[in-house]
């Protein structure tokens, strides 16, 4: 059962099938993000990380389990219901992105307005508030 309108994952595997055989990369996974609270999914390379994150967006379907992100449940929709909540609902950040490089529609790229944070990790983040992207 959902008890928050943000994101609940329940007993979540996936699967990915190869010549060389299937492959479970994800088993039993439950996680919950409240809405109005930063989260975080930490872990070492090839844990699942990404994996996890492209069902919550509905990029990937789960081989097991269910999966609800803001109210509805991803693994009961058809692909053209995903692909219009995704057009609605889901906005992508991805970790090579290109911003405020090339000036935006005020010529200065943003760059005024980008804040350098640093976080309990020691890792570099850059907050862009405008600019453009390509």
């Amino acid at each position: 059962m959902v008890t928050c309108s943000g994101v609940e994952c329940s007993a979540v595997a996936r699967d990915f099938v190869t010549e060389a055989g299937t492959f479970r990369v994800l088993r039993g996974v439950d996680f919950q993000a409240m809405p109005g609270k930063l989260t975080m999914l930490v872990g070492p390379s090839g844990c699942g990380k990404t994996t996890l994150i492209s069902i919550i967006a509905g990029l990937l379907s789960a081989s097991e389990g269910t999966v609800h992100v803001f109210g509805e449940e991803l693994t009961a929709l058809r692909s053209d219901q995903l692909l219009e909540f995704r057009l609605h609902r889901i906005g992508f950040v991805f970790q090579q992105y290109r911003c405020g490089e090339y000036g935006g529609s005020t010529g200065g790229g943003g760059l005024g307005l980008a804040e350098s944070l640093e976080d309990s990790f020691g890792h570099a983040w850059r907050s862009w508030l405008g600019g453009s992207c390509r």
